[in-house]
């Protein structure tokens, strides 16, 4: 169930990067979107298109006080605020979230509320503003980028915009040059765990 769930997500996304000729690929992108399309504000707003049954109409990145801001704390979550609006309430629709690494060009995450059994999918006609969070201690200090779109259920593209929000995450102390923080993509730290003596001695007599 959740392969299907898994190839449904990312064939949803697939279509939303078409536009560009951008497919996921091992997790990168064959191509890079450049960096003048992303804004340094913190949030980004989109013009409405009358003719569109959803849109996105601001994306918004906050930090721990609720404030859209392009400068986060690593050791906080990232939250993406989304206000978009449904025009035709019919249609099945997900809001896609992505994620990549602005100096190593690497896709870092794409889930879509379609992840979420808490999510709807069938959204009423009007308004609406969710919240994507995204855990702390996942992504290293860094900048990134994030854009959001929306797709059917089908893969169809219901709204896709190449522009989005530059995001940086910082340490809110000195970095030390080995830390964890400052090099490579993830920030996962592994278990690490002390054989006994006699472990040891057991499995080579074994």
């Amino acid at each position: 169930m959740m392969k299907r769930i898994n190839r449904k997500i990312l064939s949803i996304i697939n279509f939303l990067l078409a536009p560009r000729n951008m497919m996921i690929s091992k997790g990168t992108f064959k191509d890079c979107y450049p960096a003048a399309l992303f804004t340094k504000q913190g949030f980004i707003l989109y013009p409405e298109i009358q003719s569109k049954h959803a849109q996105i109409l601001r994306v918004s990145c906050l930090n721990e006080q609720g404030i859209s801001s392009s400068t986060l704390r690593v050791d906080c979550p990232i939250r993406v605020e989304v206000d978009f609006c449904v025009r035709i309430p019919k249609h099945e629709i997900n809001i896609s979230f992505m994620i990549h690494h602005w100096r190593l060009d690497t896709w870092v995450s794409a889930t879509s509320t379609a992840m979420s059994s808490s999510m709807p999918t069938q959204w009423s006609r009007g308004q609406h503003r969710i919240q994507m969070e995204f855990p702390s201690g996942i992504l290293n200090c860094g900048k990134y980028y994030i854009r959001v779109g929306i797709g059917c259920k089908d893969g169809t593209v219901v709204d896709y915009h190449p522009d989005g929000l530059s995001l940086e995450l910082v340490a809110t102390g000195p970095v030390l040059p080995h830390s964890i923080h400052s090099h490579g993509l993830l920030a996962i730290v592994p278990r690490f765990v002390i054989v006994p003596v006699d472990d040891i001695v057991s499995a080579q007599n074994s």
